[in-house]
């Protein structure tokens, strides 16, 4: 890759990244979780203190 097309990644890559984080976000504060997040917690609140199993 020549330091023109480099150049020029650099800056579509700085304009990406300006335009998806420097605006606030409109989301729902609990999508900054993951979408997920609460599934996975109430799976693990359902399987309880799992430190005295193993895989066999």
């Amino acid at each position: 890759m020549d330091d023109k097309t480099l150049d020029s990644r650099h800056r579509s890559e700085e304009a990406f990244h300006d335009r998806k984080y420097s605006t606030e976000n409109s989301s729902p504060k609990h999508y900054s979780y993951g979408p997920t997040y609460r599934i996975f917690q109430s799976m693990k609140e359902m399987l309880g203190d799992v430190s005295d199993k193993k895989d066999t």
